[in-house]
Order: C-alpha cells, then structure tokens, then sequence
C-alpha cells in the first residue's frame, strides 16, 4: 500500500457538503495542528465506509500523514475484496455503521488471512452503534466525535495490551505455516525410510 491512496482530488469533491464536509474539514485542521509521531511502521491499516465519505478521507488523511500506517479505503466488499490481494491489515475500522450490511463480512474476509486483526468501529456513539458492535462482533468502538489524536492513542493501547505474537505482522506468515512445512518434511521423510 502506497502512501495517500486513499486520497484522490475526485473522491474529496464527492464529499458532499452539511456535516461529512464539516467532519472532514475539522480533521484537515486537526492534522495541521498535531505532531507526527512514530507508531505503525510496516501496519496497515483498512477503513471501511459507504456512507461517511468526509470522516473515512479525512481519518485516512490523518493517519497516513501522524503516523507511520499504511491506510487504503474501501467502500465495498469487491473494493476491499481487491485490497485483500495483497496481504491482510493489521487494524481494520469501519467509520459509521454500513448502509450496505454485506459490508460487515470483510471483517471474516479479513480474519481468515490474517486473524489477529484488530477491529474498531469508528463512529458517533449512540445506542445503533453500540448494538451493530454487539451483533457484528466489533470488539473496539471509538467517537469519530473526538480528538484524532486520542484515536491514535486508542490504537496504541490496544496494541499494548496484545499477547506479543499478534503485536506484528512479521513473521505471521511464517509461523502459520512452518507446522505444515514441518509436517510435510516429516511426512517425506517417514515414506522414505518406509520406501
């Protein structure tokens, strides 16, 4: 994933103006004013929203430009769908709850490739959220209605409080698969020794 692909002059003019311009507008300002700090080097990061256009851009925005993660932004399955090609993301966030609910099943797409990653819901708090949370099995919620900078450090926390093997996508690969390699070594060699 590539630095600000989330981000094209095309997508910022579809924000529709009202409160997602506001959102995003607030986030600009929020990311001029914060310091850059050094977390999430080698993560990436999934947002997922079809219906808050202004927090998912401006919250990628922020991000890419106050941390070190890697963010791309899909509003579909098919669209996450073609992100998951290319490995699986360390934290996924959806922003507000999804119109489309079909949406809710990149978070099992996401699971089988890569089952230690963290899930946020990112939204204006409220009784809806809280029971999409409950049924969607969203295990973090965050108010898209405070300071971005508190997200991070929301994000932070989490990791911190991770068993060690799940802190890093390092390896990952490697260690889900070295019991089957081994397995299969094993296998050989016994057919050997039988043959």
């Amino acid at each position: 994933m590539t630095k600000l692909s989330c981000l094209t002059a095309g997508d910022i003019k579809s924000i529709p103006k009202g409160t997602e311009k506001v959102y995003y507008n607030e986030y600009l300002a929020q990311s001029a004013c914060d310091i850059k700090g050094t977390w999430g080097e080698g993560e990436k990061a999934l947002i997922i929203s079809d219906r808050c256009p202004g927090r998912a851009y401006g919250l990628c925005n922020y991000l890419e430009k106050k941390t070190d993660l890697s963010v791309e932004i899909a509003a579909t399955t098919d669209e996450a769908g073609q992100k998951l090609r290319y490995g699986a993301p360390d934290i996924l966030i959806f922003v507000g709850y999804q119109e489309n609910t079909e949406n809710y099943k990149i978070k099992e797409l996401v699971y089988r490739k890569n089952p230690f990653t963290v899930v946020v819901m990112f939204a204006l708090l409220d009784s809806l959220i809280n029971n999409i949370c409950h049924e969607q099995e969203i295990p973090y919620m965050f108010s898209s209605s405070m300071p971005l900078q508190r997200f991070v450090t929301f994000l932070i926390e989490i990791y911190s409080n991770l068993p060690q093997e799940r802190k890093r996508n390092r390896g990952r690969i490697f260690n889900m698969i070295e019991p089957l390699l081994l397995k299969r070594y094993r296998n050989k060699n016994q057919k050997k020794k039988e043959g």
